[in-house]
């Protein structure tokens, strides 16, 4: 009988705990409602709106959230189950710690208020010891992609945490803390490879905030939640706030945070220009800069005041600090750069120093381009004789020179298209028209063998119209093409052929959006929507038509505003400003895992020559503003004091990694190399990256890799501002000028260049004016009036 009695108290044990596990909690406010399950996880977050309900995404299963993890030794995390005891709370315990999750309804805005108390004897110094928030950032294909909310701008302060995420769709949530939070971190899948041995994939699986974390962490962050001592308990304060707009974001986290919030329009500008910094806060504030050198000066503000950076001494980075009465304080940076082609020197330099060579991948001989183009502007027999080295040496090894075909890994059709754009650099540094011959059969080739009957241009079965721009290099081919067809039918011929061609990959572009593919691991890419955004705009520049114009342009313009979710916006980082947030490529490019953001990374610019294109496209400063923000930040892998150049900068506060640490012997940099070496299968060495620049690593590997796609930045500088100045008159009659400074004397509006070697001015002006140009001691008087170019 005892045995049934006991059988019966376990079934009626077991049917309470699955009962408990099934329950369903409510969080409601006026404007949303948090679903929350037996383990005090979110379900559903549900926002009314003006247009309706819609529904914030949250994980299920492994990454569900928000659950408490704990790193308390290296490589070995665990996740704490906690129950419900009251109300809204949840708890849970876990090697002497006592965990406990709330939900709670403050200042009209869901929070999760998340606990931690040490009960043992002994301090407890985790690795890492947080939540894994369960926002779903898994985009994984289309259209459901457009919905999910990528984790976009993180940031820890010495008083507060603030950061949002946004998706694709528009939409943002923003997330912070009034409490110092020690540092964030993220998960992301496995794409391919052994076991053992796998590469990091293209998806985000989880949004983590580090509550307590080891040292070392950047010197913004809190330097003291690296542990629990006896008895200590620690709570913090995370909203949960949905906006509807980006521009809402800055105040909206001050006021969550009660910190000041610095929201800057020009993060890096030359010697002698302006920034404006608007401090947003409900309370006076001291603001502190303290230039590179270490020279500190203050200012007081009132409550929202503005204030002026002026940009008149040393170049480098300032830093600025702003500090409330109430003790919080936030952190800006600044830059004051170095003139452009200071960059492209430099970066000349570097190109000679990290070699390019022969591999399967274009990745490794982009510093060709910077060679090429260099030698445009500054002639020099000592380099181009070693940049031809390197060219002779790789050519041949990849392409037949009289079939004009890759014969090697020819399905990577990126790297034939890059290419062709190599050779047309060479042949206008060098003059030789041979180059030009096989840029235009190179191309014919791609024409021939990568052109689907859908007009996009494809390796096999994959879309590839937008992996590395390949329509954007033939037309940077067929521009040339064009004006030799004027005397020449034959290359009268072959512009219309290759124009034919990208116009059947841009309609094509047109019909799908973001509905393509990508190399590698499908997911809302990056590069795959910039790509087809900047080749898209560059066409739409080539119509003359403005109907098709504007066709062309309005699907650019559309597929850049869901890449806003991806770029760093509004971070008040010149390091980091305008830069795009990519997270595999490390492991490639410098053989360093696990995956981290690279912001800026080679690849940003991409973004940086469509934001310049859909300004000429429309007119609106605000692209003009991102196109300058995003190349100061990317010129700046060249270190300010050094000159060197670094492959990236890692926003990541905390991130221990792997990296290959001696050359790859059975390599030669004159010799073809395939493939990529997993870093657990060399010598590799263990440490700790934060918020810093990666260097790079082609002086010494010998073998593939890829950490010259860093040119791409200084390509993108050469189109976009080396040689162009910029007037806008705004609607209330500013006058503003880059590259350039403007003043009206007596009637006309007079033009200083501030670069040495600009060579075209682009005005936008509301109404005719007269202008008067000065440049290299001569003087030009011309009437200007609307969007158009002045050659001098």
């Amino acid at each position: 009988m005892m045995r049934y009695l006991f059988l019966f108290l376990f079934l009626c044990l077991i049917t309470s705990d699955l009962r408990a596990q099934g329950k369903t909690y409510w969080l409601k406010g006026e404007e949303y409602q948090l679903t929350i399950n037996a383990k005090g996880q979110i379900v559903s977050f549900d926002t009314k709106g003006e247009t309706g309900k819609k529904t914030i995404p949250f994980q299920s299963g492994e990454f569900a959230g928000p659950s408490w993890f704990a790193s308390l030794e290296k490589e070995d995390t665990s996740f704490v189950q906690v129950r419900h005891t009251s109300g809204l709370k949840f708890q849970g315990s876990e090697g002497g710690l006592l965990f406990s999750i709330e939900f709670q309804d403050l200042h009209h805005t869901p929070a999760v208020v998340a606990t931690v108390k040490n009960t043992g004897y002994t301090p407890v110094q985790p690795q890492t010891l947080g939540l894994r928030m369960g926002l779903n950032t898994y985009m994984e294909k289309y259209p459901d992609w457009n919905h999910k909310f990528f984790p976009n701008t993180l940031r820890c302060e010495k008083t507060h945490f603030w950061g949002y995420a946004m998706a694709p769709d528009g939409r943002v949530l923003n997330i912070a803390s009034p409490d110092p939070i020690a540092a964030w971190s993220n998960e992301f899948t496995m794409s391919w490879g052994e076991p053992g041995y796998q590469w990091h994939g293209h998806r985000i699986t989880s949004l983590n905030l580090n509550l307590i974390n080891a040292l070392p962490l950047p010197d913004r962050h809190p330097q003291n939640l690296y542990q629990l001592k006896p008895g200590e308990e620690k709570s913090w304060v995370i909203y949960l706030k949905p906006v509807r707009e980006l521009e809402q974001v800055p105040e909206t986290l001050a006021t969550l945070t009660s910190a000041p919030f610095l929201q800057i329009d020009r993060t890096t500008i030359a010697q002698g220009e302006q920034a404006k910094v608007k401090v947003i806060s409900g309370a006076a504030c001291k603001l502190r800069v303290v230039s590179p050198s270490g020279k500190s000066t203050e200012a007081a503000l009132s409550a929202n005041d503005s204030w002026t950076f002026e940009g008149k001494d040393e170049p480098g980075v300032y830093r600025l600090t702003a500090i409330s009465e109430n003790g919080k304080q936030s952190e800006a940076m600044i830059s004051v750069r170095n003139p452009w082609h200071w960059y492209l020197n430099q970066a000349r330099k570097a190109a000679i120093k990290y070699p390019a060579r022969a591999t399967t991948h274009c990745e490794t001989w982009y510093g060709l381009y910077t060679l090429y183009l260099a030698q445009k502007y500054d002639p020099d027999q000592a380099f181009l004789t070693k940049t031809e080295v390197r060219f002779q040496n790789i050519f041949p090894q990849l392409y037949d020179e009289q079939k004009l075909e890759p014969i090697k890994i020819a399905h990577r059709i990126q790297n034939t298209t890059t290419m062709i754009g190599v050779l047309v650099d060479r042949y206008q540094a060098t003059g030789d028209f041979e180059s030009l011959r096989k840029a235009s059969g190179l191309a014919d080739w791609v024409l021939n063998h990568a052109q689907a009957e859908d007009g996009s241009y494809r390796a096999g079965n994959t879309h590839y119209t937008s992996v590395i721009y390949p329509a954007k290099s033939i037309m940077e081919l067929f521009e040339v093409e064009k004006e030799l067809g004027k005397k020449d039918r034959k290359w009268k011929k072959a512009y219309q052929r290759h124009y034919t061609s990208v116009k059947a990959a841009m309609d094509e572009l047109v019909a799908s959006g973001d509905n393509i593919d990508t190399e590698g691991q499908l997911t809302y890419e990056d590069g795959m929507i910039s790509c087809s955004a900047l080749q898209l705009a560059k066409f739409a520049l080539l119509q003359q038509k403005e109907a098709e114009k504007q066709r062309y342009a309005q699907a650019a313009l559309k597929l850049l505003k869901g890449h806003r979710s991806l770029t760093q916006l509004l971070i008040p980082d010149s390091r980091q400003r305008n830069a795009t947030l990519r997270f595999w490529e490390s492991q490639y490019d410098v053989y360093i895992q696990p995956n981290m953001f690279n912001s800026p990374h080679g690849w940003t610019s991409w973004r940086t020559y469509a934001t310049y294109y859909a300004y000429l496209l429309t007119g609106d400063e605000d692209w003009l503003i991102q196109t300058f923000n995003a190349l100061g930040s990317s010129v700046q892998v060249i270190d300010f004091q050094s000159g060197d150049l670094r492959w990236a900068f890692v926003p990541n506060p905390y991130v221990p990694v792997i990296q290959t640490a001696e050359p790859i012997h059975e390599a030669n940099l004159d010799v073809y190399n395939p493939g990529h070496y997993h870093p657990l299968k060399r010598k590799h060495h263990s440490y700790v990256l934060g918020e810093q620049y990666v260097d790079m690593i082609s002086d010494w590997i010998k073998g593939n890799s890829q950490d010259n796609d860093v040119h791409e930045h200084f390509k993108c500088m050469e189109e976009t501002v080396l040689t162009n100045a910029f007037v806008v008159e705004r609607a209330n009659g500013e006058l503003v000028g880059y590259n350039c400074k403007v003043r009206e004397v007596e009637g006309k509006l007079q033009i200083h260049f501030t670069e040495g070697l600009v060579r075209q001015i682009h005005f936008n002006l509301a109404s005719e004016k007269n202008v008067e140009i000065l440049h290299q001691k001569e003087k030009k008087t011309i009437k200007v009036n609307g969007a158009k170019w002045v050659s001098l």
